[in-house]
Protein backbone atom coordinates (compact mmCIF):
# COMPACT_ATOMS: atom_id res chain seq x y z
CA UNK A 1 0.00 0.00 0.00
CA UNK A 2 2.58 2.52 0.37
CA UNK A 3 4.49 1.55 -2.86
CA UNK A 4 8.04 0.64 -0.68
CA UNK A 5 7.76 -3.24 -1.44
CA UNK A 6 6.77 -5.02 -5.20
CA UNK A 7 4.53 -7.33 -3.36
CA UNK A 8 3.00 -8.69 -0.09
CA UNK A 9 5.91 -11.20 -0.15
CA UNK A 10 8.91 -8.51 -0.28
CA UNK A 11 6.76 -6.55 2.32
CA UNK A 12 6.36 -9.19 4.60
CA UNK A 13 10.61 -10.24 4.31
CA UNK A 14 10.85 -6.25 4.62
CA UNK A 15 9.49 -6.38 7.76
CA UNK A 16 10.91 -9.96 9.08
CA UNK A 17 14.27 -8.88 8.32
CA UNK A 18 13.51 -5.31 10.04
CA UNK A 19 12.54 -7.32 13.07
CA UNK A 20 14.10 -10.27 13.41
CA UNK A 21 17.30 -8.84 11.61
CA UNK A 22 17.36 -6.11 14.01
CA UNK A 23 17.31 -3.37 12.29
CA UNK A 24 14.63 -1.76 14.01
CA UNK A 25 16.51 -2.29 17.46
CA UNK A 26 19.03 -0.77 15.83
CA UNK A 27 17.07 1.93 15.01
CA UNK A 28 15.90 2.10 18.69
CA UNK A 29 19.27 2.15 20.28
CA UNK A 30 20.01 4.94 17.99
CA UNK A 31 17.10 7.03 19.46
CA UNK A 32 18.11 5.81 23.24
CA UNK A 33 21.53 7.36 22.40
CA UNK A 34 20.23 10.56 20.40
CA UNK A 35 18.49 11.25 23.07
CA UNK A 36 21.20 10.98 25.77
CA UNK A 37 20.86 7.35 27.46
CA UNK A 38 24.57 6.10 27.88
CA UNK A 39 26.40 3.93 25.16
CA UNK A 40 26.43 0.84 27.59
CA UNK A 41 23.16 1.04 29.28
CA UNK A 42 21.37 1.58 25.67
CA UNK A 43 23.07 -1.30 24.48
CA UNK A 44 22.44 -3.59 27.17
CA UNK A 45 18.64 -2.57 27.09
CA UNK A 46 18.69 -3.42 23.25
CA UNK A 47 20.59 -7.23 24.00
CA UNK A 48 18.39 -10.21 23.18
CA UNK A 49 19.45 -11.58 26.44
CA UNK A 50 19.33 -8.95 29.12
CA UNK A 51 18.07 -8.89 32.66
CA UNK A 52 16.14 -5.61 32.14
CA UNK A 53 15.82 -4.96 35.93
CA UNK A 54 19.52 -4.83 36.10
CA UNK A 55 19.02 -1.24 34.59
CA UNK A 56 15.40 -0.57 34.84
CA UNK A 57 13.95 -0.31 38.44
CA UNK A 58 11.06 -2.98 38.72
CA UNK A 59 7.81 -1.44 40.34
CA UNK A 60 6.68 -2.16 43.64
CA UNK A 61 3.06 -3.28 42.25
CA UNK A 62 1.37 -4.93 38.76
CA UNK A 63 -2.29 -4.78 38.34
CA UNK A 64 -3.54 -7.68 35.67
CA UNK A 65 -6.54 -6.46 33.80
CA UNK A 66 -8.57 -8.95 32.37
CA UNK A 67 -10.70 -9.21 28.94
CA UNK A 68 -14.23 -8.29 29.49
CA UNK A 69 -15.58 -10.99 26.67
CA UNK A 70 -14.75 -14.12 24.57
CA UNK A 71 -13.63 -12.75 21.40
CA UNK A 72 -11.01 -11.61 18.75
CA UNK A 73 -8.74 -8.47 19.85
CA UNK A 74 -9.25 -5.63 17.34
CA UNK A 75 -7.97 -2.44 18.80
CA UNK A 76 -5.84 -1.55 21.96
CA UNK A 77 -6.12 2.44 21.71
CA UNK A 78 -2.63 3.28 22.64
CA UNK A 79 -3.39 6.99 23.32
CA UNK A 80 -5.26 6.06 26.54
CA UNK A 81 -2.44 3.28 27.64
CA UNK A 82 -0.13 6.56 27.04
CA UNK A 83 -2.37 9.02 29.03
CA UNK A 84 -2.72 6.83 31.48
CA UNK A 85 0.66 6.03 32.25
CA UNK A 86 1.60 9.75 32.18
CA UNK A 87 -0.68 10.56 35.29
CA UNK A 88 0.93 7.70 36.96
CA UNK A 89 4.47 8.83 36.61
CA UNK A 90 5.91 7.13 33.51
CA UNK A 91 6.14 10.55 31.52
CA UNK A 92 6.90 14.14 31.78
CA UNK A 93 4.93 17.35 30.52
CA UNK A 94 7.84 19.42 31.01
CA UNK A 95 11.77 19.44 30.39
CA UNK A 96 13.76 18.60 33.60
CA UNK A 97 10.40 16.76 35.22
CA UNK A 98 11.07 13.39 36.98
CA UNK A 99 10.08 10.33 34.96
CA UNK A 100 9.80 6.66 36.59
CA UNK A 101 11.38 4.45 34.83
CA UNK A 102 9.34 1.77 37.07
CA UNK A 103 5.82 2.47 36.03
CA UNK A 104 4.61 1.45 32.43
CA UNK A 105 2.15 -1.36 31.32
CA UNK A 106 3.41 -4.89 29.16
CA UNK A 107 0.23 -5.98 26.22
CA UNK A 108 -0.61 -9.69 26.88
CA UNK A 109 -2.16 -9.57 23.85
CA UNK A 110 -1.94 -9.11 20.12
CA UNK A 111 -4.15 -7.99 17.30
CA UNK A 112 -6.47 -10.86 15.78
CA UNK A 113 -5.48 -12.93 18.70
CA UNK A 114 -8.72 -14.76 20.24
CA UNK A 115 -9.11 -14.32 24.03
CA UNK A 116 -11.25 -15.55 27.11
CA UNK A 117 -13.43 -13.24 29.33
CA UNK A 118 -11.33 -12.99 32.36
CA UNK A 119 -7.38 -13.60 30.45
CA UNK A 120 -5.14 -11.23 31.44
CA UNK A 121 -4.36 -8.59 28.19
CA UNK A 122 -2.16 -6.16 30.34
CA UNK A 123 0.30 -6.04 32.81
CA UNK A 124 0.59 -2.75 34.60
CA UNK A 125 3.19 -1.89 36.30
CA UNK A 126 2.80 0.99 39.19
CA UNK A 127 4.21 2.56 42.21
CA UNK A 128 2.02 4.63 45.13
CA UNK A 129 -0.09 5.68 44.92
CA UNK A 130 -2.34 3.11 42.87
CA UNK A 131 -4.60 3.80 39.78
CA UNK A 132 -7.76 5.05 40.71
CA UNK A 133 -11.18 3.22 39.62
CA UNK A 134 -11.67 5.98 36.94
CA UNK A 135 -8.38 5.17 35.59
CA UNK A 136 -8.80 1.18 35.35
CA UNK A 137 -11.93 1.92 33.56
CA UNK A 138 -10.21 4.06 31.13
CA UNK A 139 -7.65 1.52 30.57
CA UNK A 140 -10.79 -1.61 30.27
CA UNK A 141 -12.28 0.70 27.66
CA UNK A 142 -8.82 0.74 25.77
CA UNK A 143 -9.37 -3.11 24.59
CA UNK A 144 -11.67 -3.67 22.05
CA UNK A 145 -12.96 -7.10 21.55
CA UNK A 146 -15.39 -8.32 19.56
CA UNK A 147 -15.62 -10.65 16.37
CA UNK A 148 -13.69 -11.21 13.76
CA UNK A 149 -14.20 -8.67 10.88
CA UNK A 150 -13.31 -11.05 8.49
CA UNK A 151 -14.88 -13.46 10.05
CA UNK A 152 -18.04 -11.02 9.94
CA UNK A 153 -17.97 -9.52 6.91
CA UNK A 154 -17.29 -6.14 7.76
CA UNK A 155 -15.28 -5.71 4.97
CA UNK A 156 -11.66 -3.85 5.00
CA UNK A 157 -9.80 -3.29 7.99
CA UNK A 158 -6.56 -1.26 8.67
CA UNK A 159 -4.71 -4.17 10.02
CA UNK A 160 -5.03 -6.83 7.19
CA UNK A 161 -2.66 -9.73 9.12
CA UNK A 162 -0.51 -9.66 12.19
CA UNK A 163 2.85 -11.11 11.45
CA UNK A 164 5.03 -12.34 14.46
CA UNK A 165 7.96 -13.40 14.87
CA UNK A 166 8.72 -16.91 15.15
Amino acid sequence: MTDLALGLSEGKKQIYDAVIGGAALSKFEAMMKAQGVANETSRTLCSAHTDYYSILRKSEHQLELEAPANGVVLDVNGLVLAQVLHKLGAGRTKAGEAVNYSVGAELLVSLGQRVQKGSSWLRLHYEDPAPSPDQINLLQKALTVGKDKREAGDGDTLVAEVLLPH
